[in-house]
């Protein structure tokens, strides 16, 4: 949150004089330069904070969609849609916690909490429909890896041409 609020101020804000003062700590000068020429090629394009946004919506969108579909095909009492679209990305900020073992089991604790709080006769299927959730897209995810691993071992054959296979 903080890098985003620095971000967004920093897109508006001359930060020369910050740079300036920096320059007697070289490790911190060397990544506020850093930092600056990402917001310089933000300021040189600006529909790429846009994009970066509406990307940001999507994701947050279609994940939401995707538990709430989850959790209405697995007959699981769930909240509405609505209230999904809250659920997951407060869920997800918890991803963000520097927490033992990469926070495993936090998300899913949020995810379960938030269900009881928007609907409490959906105590336990918070967690039911978010591990759901997870082996699906570690199976999709699966899938696509294989997928490309396989074609990143063919395509030598398959660029000679269909003479050069053996």
């Amino acid at each position: 949150m903080l890098g985003g609020v620095g971000l967004m101020g920093g897109l508006f804000v001359n930060l020369g004089p910050v740079l300036s003062v920096t320059r007697r700590m070289p490790f911190v000068h060397g990544l506020l330069v850093r930092a600056v020429s990402s917001i310089e090629r933000f300021r040189s394009a600006p529909g790429a904070i846009a994009y970066a946004i509406a990307a940001g919506i999507v994701v947050h969108a279609i994940n939401a969609v995707s538990l709430w579909l989850l959790a209405a095909g697995l007959s699981l009492p769930h909240p509405s849609l609505a209230a999904h679209c809250l659920i997951l990305p407060l869920a997800t900020c918890t991803g963000l916690l520097p927490l033992p073992f990469a926070g495993l089991g936090a998300v899913e604790m949020v995810v379960d909490r938030l269900y009881t709080a928007a609907l409490p006769e959906a105590a336990g299927s918070g967690l039911l429909a978010f591990l759901a959730l997870r082996i699906l897209s570690l199976g999709i995810n699966g899938l696509l890896v294989s997928a490309l691993a396989t074609a990143n071992r063919l395509w030598p054959a398959i660029k000679r041409g269909p003479d050069a296979v053996s």
